[in-house]
């Protein structure tokens, strides 16, 4: 109601002398003073009315206040009950929280900026569980949400009481998410460091109270702690892994104890039990392990192992040899190889292993002589290897013991790396000779001649390569020859194709651009630039 309108419901005239008669130089008649106080009487009565006027608004005021407030949840409530979410099925709900949740779900026991930060581990359950009974019984039950979960432990910084506590709590945590349905498992553990001379007790330990109560529904599990951690959790008792399908551990013993695997004892048994464990990954990352580590003291299922990873982790070529041979499913393998002194096994005391189903093949050996990779590859026969890495700096006496395994194994080879190495020409022309099927070259040390790219250009080597990585020499002549063969210019061979991506290093000297070549051989190669992007490929230089 405007107050512009209200009108008193007790008025009181207003006397003639109102204005003037309170001021002290005036003075009243008697008929003045008797007026002024029915005047006065008049408005106490007035007030005395107004003041019960007021409180009777006030209760009333406060009645609508809470009448309103009422109406106002009410409204809320009914809203809610008639929200369009309400009638989404529990399915198309569980697949809104698949899209909104965080893959994979992490688990640590960081400080939060924020109560949603999922670093934080109450925060796991409160999105979206803290909405609504409903919604929370829709996200327990969904396993994708659980899915793939991450366990990050807190390194100890503090007193061991401290770090213990965390410890617990943060495995308490994990594994109420596990116990939802997780399949895939990351857990890292920072063991004490050597300063504080302690370890982690053993009812404390996280490894086996994550994995052992749920190692029938476990897939994938990647293990990240020093090696002395790992040991002491691998000779437990081996439980049945059903559905595992792939198994890494990450060993850093930089950051904890020093520890040396005992050699008179197996301690990797855990994991006996996989049916159906196909890869398997190992990266320690020192050389401790290697007179121990072989499939005598590594129980696995190693006949069923499709991918098989050694990375920074050295073995012996005896070692190498042992696996390789067990691995009858291998698909992609991986090895870091030592040479054996105390052993002085020969190549040609290693008997001949044919493996008919490995396709990719990665080796990283050691400098010296004999040469590693050269005893490992002369014993070798692999019919269906189609990619061949080498991460070596000097391979110049191990590519041949690579081209007699390719001559002798009639093998279709489809991709070559070496990426670190400066390859000879005598060595990489017959490699590169035999390789008609390569469609992948990736050697951005190594030099290709000019008589290789001209012969490439013709389409007589190489014709099917589509991605090149190389270097070329610094001159006109080489950048032009790259060029032809990047488009096969003069291509004798029908099946020859463009190549796709070519890239090469092209060392620039002053010298070279007062060359009488160079300007004609910089334009074509800016017009050949602009032709392939415009195609879809590419051409680069690099310096």
């Amino acid at each position: 109601m405007s107050t512009d309108n209200y009108a008193p419901v007790f008025p009181v005239p207003v006397h003639r002398l109102e204005d003037d008669a309170w001021k002290s130089g005036y003075m009243l008649s008697d008929d003045s003073q008797e007026e002024i106080y029915g005047v006065l009487n008049g408005l106490g009565e007035a007030l005395e009315h107004h003041d019960s006027e007021i409180v009777r608004v006030q209760a009333t005021l406060k009645q609508l206040m809470e009448q309103r407030k009422e109406y106002v949840q009410r409204i809320s409530k009914l809203k809610a009950a008639v929200a369009p979410h309400k009638k989404l099925p529990s399915e198309i709900l569980s697949k809104i929280f698949k899209l909104c949740s965080p893959s994979p779900l992490c688990i640590s026991a960081k400080p939060s900026h924020s109560k949603h930060d999922v670093d934080n581990p109450s925060s796991i359950f409160s999105l979206p569980m803290a909405v609504c009974s409903r919604w929370r019984q829709i996200a327990t039950s969904s396993r994708e949400l659980w899915d793939n979960v991450r366990i990050v432990y807190p390194p100890c910084k503090t007193t061991v009481e401290s770090w213990t506590t965390k410890i617990e709590e943060t495995t308490s945590m994990a594994r109420t998410v596990i116990s939802r349905g997780t399949r895939s498992l990351f857990i890292r553990v920072d063991t004490p460091p050597v300063a504080l001379g302690v370890s982690l007790p053993e009812e404390s330990e996280p490894l086996r109270k994550l994995i052992i109560p749920f190692s029938q529904q476990l897939t994938h599990i990647q293990l990240m702690s020093s090696m002395s951690h790992l040991s002491s959790f691998l000779q437990s008792s081996s439980p049945l892994f059903p559905a595992l399908e792939s198994l890494t551990f990450c060993g850093r013993d930089g950051i904890t104890l020093p520890f040396h695997l005992p050699t008179t004892s197996p301690e990797f048994i855990m994991f006996k039990q996989s049916p159906n464990l196909k890869v398997f990954k190992l990266d320690l990352m020192y050389l401790d392990f290697v007179d121990s580590l072989s499939p005598d003291t590594l129980y696995l299922p190693w006949a069923q192992l499709t991918e098989l990873s050694f990375t920074n982790t050295w073995i012996y070529v005896e070692t190498a040899h042992s696996i390789i041979s067990r691995c009858t499913s291998l698909v992609t393998c991986w090895f870091c190889i030592l040479f054996n002194e105390s052993a002085q096994i020969v190549s040609s005391s290693l008997p001949m292993i044919v493996h008919r189903r490995l396709q990719s093949l990665t080796i990283s050996s050691t400098s010296g002589s004999p040469n590693v990779t050269a005893c490992f590859l002369q014993s070798l026969m692999l019919p269906s290897l189609n990619s061949f890495a080498i991460t070596d700096r000097h391979v110049d006496d191990s590519l041949p013991a690579f081209t007699s395994l390719i001559t002798r194994s009639k093998t279709a080879l489809h991709r070559f790396s070496a990426s670190q190495a400066q390859i000879s020409a005598s060595i990489l022309n017959p490699l590169l000779e035999l390789t008609e099927d390569l469609e992948d070259l990736v050697i951005p040390r190594a030099t290709i001649s000019i008589s290789m790219l001209e012969r490439m250009a013709q389409g007589v080597v190489l014709p099917k390569l589509t991605t090149m990585d190389c270097t070329i020499n610094c001159s006109p002549r080489s950048l032009e020859s790259f060029m032809d063969a990047v488009e096969r210019v003069g291509a004798e061979n029908s099946q020859a194709v463009p190549l796709q991506v070519a890239s090469a290093r092209y060392p620039l000297t002053e010298r070279h651009y007062k060359a009488p070549r160079w300007p004609q051989a910089n334009q074509r190669f800016k017009k050949l630039f602009e032709k392939l992007q415009w195609e879809g490929r590419s051409i680069s230089l690099k310096d």
